[in-house]
């Protein structure tokens, strides 16, 4: 009490007229003081979600196991506003779902109707046996046979001659009810007949021999590991969120994935971005370098899988479609077959002559098989065959999701069996996977009518799979890799990342000499590398330009709507209808093109140098500028065309009113279906309105 007294003395003032100054410094004081308290409170309040926005990351990576012991964990701090903000990109972030998208994606009730592609197979197989799969109950209920003594089977083995050719063995071998048949060959055919000699059932097959043991190089577990590839068409990042849930689990939850949150595409469709994938080159470069005409196959060309199989990998190349295939829609393929397991060898088979069920471009059943769950059981027998042997392979599937954007739904469930196998089965101890697409789907009501749709396509998804000993070997290598989860990434990136992977017993992935890269890469500055490892941190200061990434393409940038009437507009959207007339022009066929209609526009807004943005603006609402200052705009107009059924088309106009050109930044988009097959050329087809034929 005495000291309470004390202080009220202490701070006591005479009366309001006659003040003492050092009074009125103590009245100042706890007048700052009380203002500065109220201010703390109220801007603690008004900045509460705005703070919770912002996560520490990397202090223990959640695909560390408890056991892992790593000293030199980092933490970084990063916006959940953006999917990546650095200095050179910023993405912002989307929701997987909200009120405005949620009409284009179905409800609990209301999921595509799974494809049923008729009756049971009556034969199965495994990695090297073939057999009768159903029981006489079966035989009656499927095939109307009374028992097996009305079937005979028989099987014959085929191999390639060429990409859309095969030689047949003439023999053809009984396959018995109720036994087993060791195969010796890799690929096989199955004809059933009944007792009046009519055809009742033919399949396919494919088998993995064993090698001789002077063949099999043994898996060196200290030095190299395996890659698995797994790819799906047209599944953006977001949409398989959406879409495969089974799978969303299994790869982050029970595999301890890292998600790349800033993979952007770097073309259009599937073969400009898997080129990069594979080969590290533009299509263009690729024309260059080994594609001298139109008539020339791919054998000249370098791939990945090359610096593999000099290393003694075993190589694999898979893909669900045969007619539609990277290196043969509209394309040449190859004269000799590229990898050591060329499963196009029977794919081309299967849909030549058991493909039904046509819905859009794919026919999504052979015989009683959808083409994606024969790809996945050759996934599955190629991760058994292989024991010991070190390899390297790439399946790629399109059947289910090119299309549409919701059929993923229809094969969540087969993939996340197929994660879960490996994991199971311990082939992932050994074995790095990556699950990957090459953009978002192309097409469709969500693509045209909805910005978050036009993002979308540019960002497909990408997911690594490290085994433990990898992490434990190469700590700073999985600690950049995460850390790019939220750089701006590409498919140009990959193809470094899996360049690494090939050398790995050239000890460049330890810490010493990823330093010393890293040292180089910095050096640099400006004058970046196209493709950069994963395993080496990507700058911050890294943009779309730098990465080969043209900026119609590119998702680091900020929109500005713009009129429809806006002369910019108006001048962009002739422009490409006058380039879509000129590469047309050459095909008597594809009717002239006349501008119908302007859907929408925007405008970019990426960085200063390019849009004269003022650099103390973060966030640009307007680009008021004094009048008569020329500049640089990059718009995207959104169109439709006639005659024909008003397609739309999409493209980023580059207005140069510096030196007075226009130019496009990248391909001109078609963002509506069309029908295939109107000319023979798969860069303008999707231009051409031709008459029916």
């Amino acid at each position: 009490m005495m000291a309470l007294r004390n202080m009220k003395a202490k701070w006591k003032c005479p009366g309001v007229i006659k003040v003492k100054k050092g009074c009125l410094y103590r009245i100042l004081i706890i007048g700052i003081v009380l203002l500065s308290s109220l201010y703390l409170i109220d801007f603690s309040r008004s900045h509460l979600t705005e703070l919770s926005s912002y996560t520490k990351i990397f202090q223990r990576p959640n695909f560390l196991g408890k056991d892992d012991d790593y000293s030199n964990d980092f933490e970084e701090i990063v916006d959940e506003n953006y999917f990546v903000k650095t200095n050179g990109c910023r993405i912002v972030k989307m929701d997987v779902m909200n009120d405005q998208i949620k009409s284009f994606f179905p409800s609990e009730n209301d999921k595509p109707t799974p494809i049923k592609c008729g009756p049971p197979p009556l034969t199965d197989s495994d990695e090297r046996y073939l057999w009768i799969n159903l029981t006489e109950v079966q035989l009656k209920k499927f095939y109307n046979m009374s028992s097996a003594d009305q079937l005979q089977c028989y099987y014959t083995s085929f191999s390639r001659l060429t990409d859309y050719s095969v030689v047949r063995n003439e023999t053809l071998t009984p396959l018995h009810f109720g036994q087993r048949s060791k195969i010796d060959s890799e690929y096989i055919q199955v004809y059933c007949e009944n007792t009046n000699q009519s055809q009742v059932y033919t399949d396919y097959h494919n088998f993995f021999p064993k090698p001789p043991d002077e063949v099999k190089q043994p898996l060196k577990t200290e030095e190299k590991y395996n890659v698995m590839i797994l790819g799906i068409d047209s599944v953006s990042r977001l949409n398989f969120h959406r879409m495969f849930n089974h799978s969303e689990k299994t790869i982050m939850e029970n595999l301890g994935a890292i998600e790349m949150q800033g993979y952007n595409k770097v073309g259009d469709n599937t073969y400009p971005n898997l080129i990069a994938f594979l080969s590290g080159l533009s299509s263009d470069e690729l024309n260059g370098a080994c594609l001298s005409n139109a008539s020339i196959a791919f054998d000249n060309c370098h791939f990945i899988w090359n610096d593999f199989k000099n290393k003694g990998y075993q190589t694999l190349f898979a893909e669900d479609s045969a007619d539609l295939s990277l290196f043969n829609y509209f394309k040449n393929g190859f004269e000799k077959q590229p990898v050591d397991n060329y499963f196009r060898t029977m794919v081309h088979q299967m849909e030549s002559e058991t493909a039904s069920h046509k819905i859009g471009n794919y026919k999504l059943c052979w015989g009683s098989h959808r083409p994606i769950d024969v790809l996945l059981k050759y996934a599955k027998k190629f991760a058994k065959s292989c024991g010991d042997q070190q390899f390297f392979s790439f399946f790629w599937t399109s059947s289910m999701t090119h299309d549409f954007i919701n059929y993923p739904l229809l094969i969540d469930k087969d993939v996340s069996d197929l994660l879960t196998l490996l994991k199971d089965e311990k082939y992932l101890e050994k074995t790095v996977l990556f699950m990957l697409s090459d953009h978002g789907i192309r097409f469709g009501s969500f693509r045209q009518t909805t910005f978050q749709g036009m993002v979308e396509e540019r960002l497909p998804f990408l997911f690594a799979v490290f085994p433990k000993t990898f992490k434990q070997k190469y700590p700073l290598a999985i600690r950049n890799f995460r850390r790019n989860s939220r750089r701006l990434t590409t498919h140009f990136d990959m193809f470094e990342t899996l360049k690494d992977l090939s050398n790995i017993d050239g000890n460049v992935l330890s810490n010493e000499m990823l330093r010393k890269r890293a040292s180089d890469l910095n050096e640099r500055e400006a004058n970046l590398p196209r493709g950069i490892s994963l395993f080496l941190e990507i700058p911050g200061h890294r943009t779309c330009d730098a990465g080969g990434i043209e900026s119609h393409w590119c998702t680091c940038y900020e929109k500005i709507e713009l009129s429809n009437s806006d002369q910019r507009v108006q001048k962009a959207a002739r422009f490409v209808v006058k380039t879509l007339n000129e590469l047309i022009k050459g095909h008597k066929t594809c009717h002239f093109l006349y501008l119908n209609s302007i859907i929408s526009a925007h405008m970019h807004v990426l960085n200063e140098k390019v849009f004269m943005v003022p650099p103390n603006r973060e966030k640009v609402k307007s680009l008021r500028l004094p009048k008569g200052r020329k500049k640089i705009y990059d718009i995207t107009v959104k169109i439709t065309t006639k005659p024909g059924p008003r397609p739309e088309f999409e493209s980023t106009v580059r207005l140069d009113e510096i030196n007075d050109e226009i130019k496009l930044t990248g391909i001109i988009s078609r963002i509506s279906t069309y029908t295939k097959g109107c000319i023979k050329d798969s860069f303008i087809e999707k231009y051409c309105f031709c008459d029916p034929i």
